[in-house]
């Protein structure tokens, strides 16, 4: 994965649009994975971080033994997350009262 923020969504319509990636440098982003079954749990969490290019939330797309149970926070690119952002996303989940947040 790279280090990339929406800037521009593409939406169905009368016009055409596209989808837009923008470089972020330095700017570290996470990635929220949602369990599968958890399909209103995801809606709330994507709908509250919308507006945050840090952080991108995904429906978890695996099966079998690969699927995730519990949701799961990643570095964008790799390594560890950072500090300050794992903490504001905890923070974050906790005032959705969303377990393991």
């Amino acid at each position: 994965m790279t280090r990339h923020a929406i800037t521009c969504l593409k939406v169905p319509g009368r016009a055409a649009s596209w989808v837009t990636l923008a470089r972020m440098p330095g700017a570290q982003q996470c990635l929220i994975i949602v369990p599968r079954n958890e399909a209103e749990l995801y809606a709330r969490i994507r709908e509250h971080f919308a507006a945050d290019t840090r952080v991108f939330v995904r429906l978890d797309s695996r099966t079998g033994d690969r699927t995730s149970r519990r949701m799961e926070i990643f570095a964008v690119g790799g390594g560890d997350l950072d500090p300050e952002l794992s903490t504001f996303v905890n923070e974050q989940l906790r005032q959705l009262r969303v377990p393991g947040g």
